[in-house]
């Protein structure tokens, strides 16, 4: 069974660009509109949570908790902001995000984030 990946983002296009890179490597993505709904719905097989920080109405602090408290205890909490919002990343990162990283770093990563080999 493919390894789940997590995804909190309301942006579409972003959306399909990760769900892509996920088919692409055999993951199965599951999106939600909102870190609390990501947490009521966890799967045990998720090894990858990702959360998008654009939208501060869907990632409260205890919502982000929440849900990495949810998580298995071998699955990461990714969370990618925009760079100049550092409250929003600082925030992210004490609500337990194992890795918070600015949007353009995510990009670069995306494929070492989502179990590939690394982006060039």
């Amino acid at each position: 069974m493919a390894e789940d990946v997590a995804l909190v983002c309301t942006d579409l296009v972003f959306t399909s660009k990760v769900t892509g890179v996920g088919r692409e490597l055999g993951r199965q993505v599951r999106v939600y509109p909102n870190a609390k709904s990501a947490a009521a719905a966890v799967s045990p097989n998720t090894k990858v949570a990702l959360l998008d920080l654009s939208n501060p109405k869907n990632t409260p602090a205890e919502d982000i908790g929440a849900w990495k408290a949810a998580l298995p205890p071998d699955a990461v909490l990714i969370a990618y902001g925009s760079h100049v919002d550092v409250p929003a990343l600082q925030a992210a990162k004490e609500a337990g995000c194992d890795l918070v990283l600015p949007r353009s770093a995510f990009v670069q990563r995306l494929l070492q984030l989502l179990g590939g080999a690394e982006a060039e």
